[in-house]
C-alpha cells in the first residue's frame, strides 16, 4: 500500500517557490551581518561625544588651573598688602580682583557646555567665587592677623582644586587617565608651593615667623611631597626622569633651600635675613616650570582627545561604507548565484513541461502510425551541477521513453502479423469449409439434413466473421474489397445471412440505395455483429 499524499498548504515553507526559499535563506546573514555592522557603526559613532566631552572637559580644566593661578597671585597680593598694615596703593590689588572675576565668568562658560557637573563639587566651587566679594573686604578693610588671610584663600582655592581632581576623574579613557592624574598632581602641587610663598612672604614682610606658620609651611611640604609622588606614578618611565627634572629640578631645589634656611632661622628666633624678592623670584621659577608641564600634559590630552575623536568619526564613516559595500557586494553576489541557479531551472522546467505535453505525445504518436521518434532534443542546460546533472537525467528519461514506445509499437506490430496469420490462415480453411458445405447442400435432398446443413453454413460463416475480427483488430483491411456500388438491401440480406439466428430476423424493403463497393464489406461485418448481439 501506498502512504496517503500529504496535503501541504500553500504557506508551508516547502510550496514557496525557489526564489522565495533562496531569499529566506540569505536573508538571515544578510540581516545578522547588516544589524552587527550596524551596531558597529553605532559604537565607533557613539565614542565621538564621549571623546568631544574630554575635549570640552580639557578645555574646562585648562580655564579652572589658570582661575586657581589668579586666585593664588591675588593671596600673595592680598597677604603683602594685610602684612604692610593694609596701606598703600591698592591698584594692583584691584587690578587682581578684576582678573579672577574674568577669569571665573570664562570659567563658568565654559562649564556650562558640560552637563551633569552638580556631582563633581562644582556647586561649592561657584558658592566660594560667590563669596570672594566678602574675603576682599576683610582683606581692604579688616585688621585681622595675615594668617587668616592666607588660610581664608586656602579655603577658598582648596574646591577649586577638589573641582579640578573631579573632573579629571572622568576622563575615563584609557589613552588620557594616566596624563589628567599627573596633571592634577601638578595643580595641587603648584597649591602647596604657592601656600608656602604666600605664609613666608607674610613672614618676611614681618621679618618674624611663629611656630604656627612654620608648622603650616612644613604641612604644605609633606603635600607636596606626596603630590609629587603621585605625579611620578601617573607619568610613563620614559617621562619620568624628564619631566620631574622640570618639575623637581633646579628651581625647586633652590626654592627649598631658601625655604629651609628661613624655616630654621624662623625657628631659632633669628630675623629672617631673607629679600622678599629673592623669595618670590625662586617660587615664581619654580612656579613656572610647574606650569609648563601642566600646560604640556593638557596640550597632549587634548590632542589625544581630538584624535581619538577624529579617528572613531573616521572608523565610524569607513565602517558604514565597508557594511554598505559589504551589503552591495552580497546583494550583487546573491543576484548572481540566484540568478545562475533560477535560469536553468527554468529552462528545465519549460523543457520538462515542453516534453510531457508535446514532445513525447507526438514522438509516441508517430511511432505509433509506423514512423520513428525522432531525435531527442536535449535540455539546454549544460552545467555540471545538480541542475546540470538533472537535465541529463531528463534526457535519459526522455530517451528511454522513446525507446520504452518504439519497443512496445513493435511488440504491437508482431502481435498483429500474428493475428493477420491466424486470420488468414482461418480464412482459408473457413472457404475451404464452406465451399464443401454448399456441394453438400446442393445434392442433399433430406430436408432435415439440409437444414443441418444449413445451420452448419451459418456456423462456418461466424467463424470468417471471427477470423475478419482479428484483422480488424490487428489495423488489417479484409481481401474482399467490390469496385462497383452495391445495392443496399443485397448488403442486408448479406449480413443477415452471416447470423446464426438469422430465422429471428425479418427484413423489410429498404429504400433503393446504393452503397459505394470499397465500404460495402466493411458495412455488412458491422451489420451483422450489430444483428448477432
Amino acid at each position: 500500500m501506498t502512504e496517503p499524499e500529504v496535503k501541504l498548504s500553500r504557506w508551508n515553507w516547502r510550496n514557496w517557490p525557489v526564489l522565495l526559499k533562496l531569499v529566506a535563506v540569505l536573508l538571515v546573514p544578510t540581516v545578522v551581518a547588516l544589524v552587527v555592522g550596524v551596531l558597529r557603526v553605532v559604537d565607533e559613532a557613539g565614542a565621538v561625544p564621549g571623546y568631544t566631552r574630554v575635549s570640552h572637559v580639557v578645555g574646562v580644566e585648562e580655564q579652572l588651573s589658570g582661575l586657581i593661578s589668579a586666585l593664588q597671585r591675588e593671596r600673595d597680593l592680598a597677604t603683602g598688602f594685610a602684612a604692610h598694615g593694609r596701606k598703600g596703593d591698592q591698584t594692583q590689588l584691584n587690578r587682581q580682583f578684576a582678573d579672577v572675576d574674568n577669569r571665573a565668568a570664562a570659567m563658568r562658560t565654559a562649564a556650562d557646555r558640560i552637563p551633569d557637573l552638580g556631582s563633581t563639587g562644582y556647586p561649592a566651587v561657584l558658592y566660594q567665587l560667590g563669596a570672594l566679594h566678602q574675603l576682599r573686604e576683610s582683606v581692604t578693610a579688616g585688621n585681622g592677623p595675615v594668617s587668616d588671610v592666607v588660610d581664608a584663600y586656602g579655603a577658598a582655592i582648596d574646591p577649586l582644586v577638589a573641582l579640578d581632581a573631579s573632573m579629571l576623574r572622568q576622563l575615563d579613557n584609557v589613552a588620557v587617565t594616566d596624563d589628567a592624574a599627573a596633571v592634577h598632581a601638578l595643580v595641587a602641587s603648584r597649591e602647596q608651593v604657592s601656600r608656602q610663598h604666600a605664609i613666608i612672604a607674610a613672614a618676611l614682610a614681618e621679618d618674624d615667623m611663629g611656630p604656627v606658620a612654620i608648622d603650616d609651611v612644613r604641612a604644605a611640604a609633606v603635600r607636596l611631597g606626596t603630590e609629587q609622588e603621585a605625579f611620578r606614578a601617573a607619568v610613563t618611565p620614559a617621562e619620568r626622569v624628564t619631566l620631574t627634572a622640570r618639575v623637581a629640578g633646579d628651581a625647586e631645589l633652590a626654592r627649598q633651600r631658601l625655604m629651609q634656611q628661613v624655616l630654621d632661622r624662623g625657628a631659632a628666633g633669628d630675623p629672617l635675613a631673607v629679600a622678599p624678592a629673592e623669595w618670590d623670584a625662586r617660587t615664581a621659577a619654580a612656579a613656572a616650570d610647574i606650569d609648563g608641564v601642566e600646560k604640556q600634559l593638557q596640550t597632549r590630552i587634548n590632542d589625544t582627545a581630538l584624535a581619538l575623536r577624529d579617528s572613531a568619526r573616521a572608523a565610524a564613516g569607513w565602517n558604514a561604507v565597508a557594511l554598505l559595500f559589504a551589503l552591495a557586494l552580497g546583494v550583487l553576489v546573491s543576484i548572481f548565484v540566484a540568478r545562475s541557479m533560477l535560469r536553468p531551472l527554468g529552462v528545465l522546467r519549460r523543457t520538462a513541461l515542453d516534453v510531457a505535453q508535446r514532445r513525447l505525445p507526438e514522438a509516441v504518436s508517430r511511432i505509433r502510425e509506423g514512423g520513428v521518434g525522432g531525435e531527442i532534443e536535449p535540455v539546454q542546460v549544460y552545467t555540471k551541477e545538480e541542475i546540470g546533472q538533472v537535465a541529463r537525467a531528463f534526457d535519459e528519461v526522455q530517451r528511454q521513453a522513446v525507446r520504452l514506445a518504439a519497443e512496445q509499437a513493435r511488440l504491437r506490430e508482431n502481435v498483429n502479423d500474428i493475428f493477420v496469420n491466424l486470420s488468414r490462415r482461418s480464412q482459408s480453411l473457413v472457404e475451404r469449409q464452406l465451399q464443401l458445405i454448399d456441394r453438400l447442400e446442393s445434392s442433399e435432398q433430406d430436408p432435415e439434413q439440409l437444414d443441418n446443413l444449413f445451420q452448419l453454413d451459418h456456423l462456418a460463416t461466424r467463424m470468417r466473421r471471427n477470423s475478419e475480427n482479428l484483422l480488424v483488430l490487428a489495423g488489417t483491411e479484409g481481401a474482399k474489397r467490390a469496385s462497383r456500388p452495391v445495392r443496399l438491401v443485397d448488403v442486408l440480406r448479406a449480413a443477415v445471412s452471416e447470423v446464426e439466428q438469422y430465422q429471428r430476423l425479418v427484413l423489410h424493403q429498404p429504400p433503393a440505395a446504393l452503397i459505394l463497393g470499397r465500404t460495402a464489406s466493411d458495412l455488412v461485418h458491422l451489420l451483422a455483429e450489430l444483428l448477432d448481439n
